[in-house]
């Protein structure tokens, strides 16, 4: 990682944005593993502004995963109001 971590690479690659990883992919497929890696972390920090890193990728799945269980939350009241009013 930037910083000197050392993380597997399949475990770095669960938090990486699709849209990144798949243009590295697509301009560099087949090159190791951590020259991946270093490519990403290069593309992450020009399109977010910050270093990619495992903790941040954590804090923003579980938020999308709030986000999704207070929406899901919403629709169940939303159809049980509407039950009740039939």
């Amino acid at each position: 990682m930037p910083d000197g971590t050392e993380v597997l690479f399949e475990g770095a690659e669960w938090y990486m944005d699709d849209e990144i990883r798949a243009e590295v992919i697509f301009e560099c497929g087949g090159v190791s593993d951590q020259e991946f890696l270093d490519i990403y972390c290069r593309k992450h920090k020009e399109k977010f502004h910050e270093e990619f890193s495992l903790e941040a990728g954590k804090e923003q799945e579980i938020a999308t995963y709030e986000q999704s269980v207070k929406e899901k939350e919403k629709e169940k009241k939303k159809k049980g109001g509407e039950e009740a009013a039939e």
